[in-house]
């Protein structure tokens, strides 16, 4: 891959980073970009809370759970009856009319018993394939919330990378503002050396003060902002808030394919679309599970049990052991359900048009925001281009004029010219490659191209 770097140097500006300016910057270890990242994904409630979504659809994502599978079942009870009863009884016949003679008999406590103990099976073999179609909706259900899980991570990837960078750009910024500061003061005591000597007139002494103050005034600006945007980081990353954390202050931007390359990438890889074809997936299975109501559904159920029963001394069979195997199959077809099922499935039919409308507004949405991404990021990498050849410039302007204001050959008001104009072109150069890396990272999160596969 071909890498671009910029980097606003110069020989002061060098000597101040390195030897002074931050204090004890240089000796602080720097925090790469994707040490910042890996910090903040384990640090993000809202990544953290959807890891935990994840598991639970995956955990769903099962053969029974779609009741594919058949269901076992160890069953058993026990009665216990202690009665007075009061029985009629034969006790034989008359000689004489040949009817049966009856004897009442009464007793007390008399007690019956039964037991039964059974392995039951059931299992649903079809039902219009509903059971199938619901672990497939429950697979995609799984890979929706991973998927709206990517999106999350690239939102807090950006969120990270726009403070990462905000902080290096303040940096910067910062440096240059020293480097300024430098600058005015050597202006100052020049000016000062020359009015003792009568060269200069107390005015351009008081004009060289206040300038020295006005830039004074904006590297505490600047130093405020700086530790602002500091914390900011800290917080995203899930570090001390005070924690004097330096960033690389380069930046190296990738090759970025043509157009016609990135919107195939898009079609594939964009997060939105891929959010919207999923749900369009899960409608559409939705669908298929309502259109099953019309077909009918076939159950086989078998079981194996054990049954014991004291039916008491009046029984013809007071005492009763037996086992064995039941089995049969039932088959239920629906006739009319009072519309359910129609009904189900005309909702159902409004699910798919509406994520259909919904995957193509994504795509429109994706390559509009592709189109906008991917000139936003070739201005910037122009602009850099431009920026880069008026600090060159600007550099030129002020060392000659420094030079002649030295000679007595350019004014103090000059001079300052010089330093302002060459302070703004480095701070626009500053500005520039920054957005332009920002404008790189937008155009990998459209594409799908932020997070690997």
């Amino acid at each position: 891959m071909r890498h671009t770097q910029f980097s606003i140097i110069c020989l002061s500006l060098l000597a101040i980073s390195l030897f002074g300016g931050m204090g004890n910057a240089s000796a602080q270890e720097l925090l790469s970009l994707d040490q910042a990242i890996a910090n903040s994904l384990q640090y993000n409630y809202a990544i953290r809370i959807n890891q935990y979504d994840i598991q639970s659809a995956e955990s769903d994502v099962y053969r029974g759970n779609a009741g594919l599978l058949p269901t076992l079942a160890l069953q058993g009870g026990a009665n216990y009856n202690n009665n007075n009863a009061e029985v009629d009884v034969v006790a034989g016949t008359d000689p004489t009319t040949g009817a049966a003679i009856i004897e009442k008999v009464s007793a007390n406590g008399v007690e019956t018993s039964s037991a039964n103990l059974g392995l039951n099976l059931n299992w649903t073999v079809y039902n219009g394939m509903a059971n199938t179609r619901r672990y497939q909706l429950l697979a995609a259900s799984a890979d929706l919330t991973k998927e709206q899980t990517r999106t999350l991570v690239e939102i807090n990837i950006l969120s990270v990378a726009n403070a990462y960078y905000q902080l290096a750009r303040l940096e910067k910024s910062y440096l240059l503002q020293q480097q300024n500061l430098v600058q005015s003061k050597e202006r100052l005591a020049f000016v000062q050396n020359q009015a003792e000597f009568g060269v200069a007139t107390s005015l351009a002494v008081l004009n060289a003060q206040v300038d020295v103050n006005t830039d004074s005034v904006n590297l505490v600006t600047t130093s405020m902002s700086l530790e602002n945007a500091r914390r900011s980081l800290n917080y995203l990353i899930g570090s001390d808030l005070d924690e004097e954390t330096q960033v690389d202050l380069n930046v190296e931007f990738g090759e970025v394919p043509e157009i016609d390359e990135l919107e195939g990438l898009v079609k594939s890889n964009n997060a939105s679309i891929r959010t919207a074809e999923q749900s369009r997936q899960l409608s559409q299975l939705s669908l298929n599970i309502a259109e099953s109501g019309h077909y009918p559904t076939v159950s086989v159920n078998g079981s194996y049990g054990l049954n014991y029963a004291n039916n008491g001394p009046f029984s013809f069979a007071p005492r009763i052991f037996s086992y064995g195997f039941a089995g049969g199959v039932s088959v239920n077809v629906p006739i009319y359900s009072g519309s359910r099922i129609s009904n189900g499935i005309q909702k159902a039919e409004i699910g798919v048009a509406k994520s259909n409308l919904q995957v193509s507004q994504a795509q429109q949405q994706a390559l509009r925001d592709l189109r906008n991404a991917y000139y936003t990021y070739r201005n910037n990498i122009e602009i850099l281009r431009l920026q880069q050849l008026s600090v060159q410039a600007a550099s030129e302007n002020f060392e000659r004029t420094k030079e002649r204001f030295e000679l007595g050959q350019a004014t103090s008001i000059s001079f300052r010219d010089a330093q302002v104009n060459l302070l703004l072109a480095e701070n626009r150069l500053n500005e520039a490659g920054y957005d332009a890396k920002l404008s790189e990272l937008a155009l990998l999160q459209i594409t799908g191209s932020l997070l690997p596969e």
